[in-house]
């Protein structure tokens, strides 16, 4: 019997095993360099909106203020539930603070010049906001605002956080009178 020699086989630029674990370590090390801050991030907003007693002042002010103050045309904008509200009027723009029964506070703000709101929505203290933005349309037939071209998003777009920084100086001015 003829032995035959067999040839080594040439696998080319075929990846080496050690490759394979190179590449899967460095993978491996940017999820954790770039995943765990990310992580840690999520968890400190969670933290601090947890802290924010804000919402639960503003919620105690709606709820002793709200029968006492009829919402009107904002019903279907709010909510199908129709919830009692507190309306308030600055200059050109509107303030419609209401409670809904899940215990979510549900503020807008209605600028009455051009016909744009921001509205926010929190549920209980821990619970960070989130905002809808858009344009108000009055129907002549139905009596009621309803909304049109809006969007929603949570916190990061500019209409947002000017929301957030004029309801809070709203809630403030509150306090500071007797």
């Amino acid at each position: 019997m003829s032995r035959r020699r067999v040839k080594p086989l040439d696998l080319g630029e075929a990846i080496s095993f050690d490759s394979v674990l190179t590449v899967l370590t460095v993978l491996l090390v940017l999820r954790v360099v770039f995943l765990v801050p990310m992580v840690n991030l999520d968890k400190a907003k969670t933290e601090s909106a947890q802290k924010d007693q804000s919402w639960q002042t503003a919620m105690s002010w709606v709820g002793n203020h709200a029968a006492t103050t009829a919402m009107g045309d904002y019903d279907g904008f709010l909510s199908a539930v129709r919830p009692p509200a507190v309306v308030t009027m600055e200059g050109d723009v509107r303030w419609i603070e209401a409670l809904l029964p899940e215990s979510t506070l549900v503020v807008v703000r209605h600028d009455l010049r051009t016909q744009t709101f921001a509205s926010l929505r929190t549920q209980g203290s821990s619970i960070a906001p989130t905002f809808r933005h858009g344009t108000l349309l009055w129907s002549q037939s139905e009596k009621q605002w309803f909304a049109t071209g809006d969007s929603v998003d949570y916190g990061e777009h500019a209409h947002s956080r000017e929301l957030l920084r004029c309801y809070r100086e709203l809630t403030a001015s509150r306090k500071a009178k007797p």
